[in-house]
């Protein structure tokens, strides 16, 4: 009887082990042989980047040091410009409130920080630089409209000339034109006989407070000082802001 189960020789079953074996060590090293070459593909690319990642480092660490000085230097200057800022706002040059300004539709309060700033303007940089006598700036300019809106324009344009990176042709200007401009239109708007230095809008004919020719020539030559006006200022400010409208959103300028 035929056994149609027999296991094959011995020999024959190892043969196939040895093929597979020898096959699969063929697919294995034509995987090492593709893996080499993409290594060393690969290693090729990576040397020729490295020299190109070691230059960007050095330009990202520059980069890095170039915009720590630019942050520096830009907090420097914003420390420059508050300070500056601090030292116009002290003697009535900062810009504020801003200019120029429409005093006839000034709310309140604005109309205040005008009268502030125009003052601290007058007293420490007009009086204290360009010293103008009592007869070119009498002591009762504050009551005087016309004389307030001279002075006003004045300052704005002093602030715009001294104003930081302003070309020097504007300082210039402001000496040679608008200053002698100004004190010209103050002496238009207040009458020496009727305010002589001193007094305000006095009658020439009362003779109990008429004053000699002598006497306001020379009251004319004195300095014109912040302690002589003030009060005219307290007068002045007080009766004006009272009328002003409490807030008023068109007031600009």
């Amino acid at each position: 009887m035929t056994n149609t189960g027999a296991r094959p020789p011995e020999g024959s079953r190892r043969g196939d082990i040895l093929r597979q074996v020898a096959g699969e060590l063929g697919a294995l090293r034509r995987d090492v042989d593709r893996t080499s070459g993409l290594v060393r593909e690969h290693g090729g690319l990576l040397a020729e980047a490295l020299p190109r990642l070691d230059t960007l480092t050095s330009d990202v660490a520059k980069l890095r040091g170039t915009v720590a000085a630019l942050t520096a230097e830009a907090e420097e200057e914003d420390e420059r410009q508050a300070a500056d800022l601090a030292a116009r706002r002290a003697v009535g040059m900062a810009p504020e409130p801003p200019g120029p300004w429409a005093w006839p539709i000034l709310d309140h309060d604005t109309a205040t920080a005008a009268w502030d700033s125009l003052a601290r303007w007058v007293g420490e940089v007009f009086c204290a630089w360009y010293a103008p006598t009592r007869g070119e700036l009498p002591d009762c300019w504050p009551l005087h409209r016309r004389a307030v809106l001279e002075l006003t324009w004045l300052r704005q344009t002093h602030v715009d000339a001294h104003a930081r990176h302003a070309p020097g042709h504007l300082a210039a200007e402001w000496h040679g034109r608008w200053l002698p401009a100004a004190l010209a239109g103050v002496a238009a708007a207040i009458d020496p006989e009727h305010c002589p230095a001193g007094r305000h809008l006095i009658d020439p004919r009362d003779r109990t407070r008429r004053v000699t020719t002598s006497e306001r020539d020379r009251s004319a030559a004195e300095p014109a000082t912040p302690e002589r006006w003030q009060p005219h200022l307290c007068a002045a400010v007080e009766a004006d802001v009272a009328t002003r409208p409490a807030q008023n959103s068109g007031s600009s300028s």
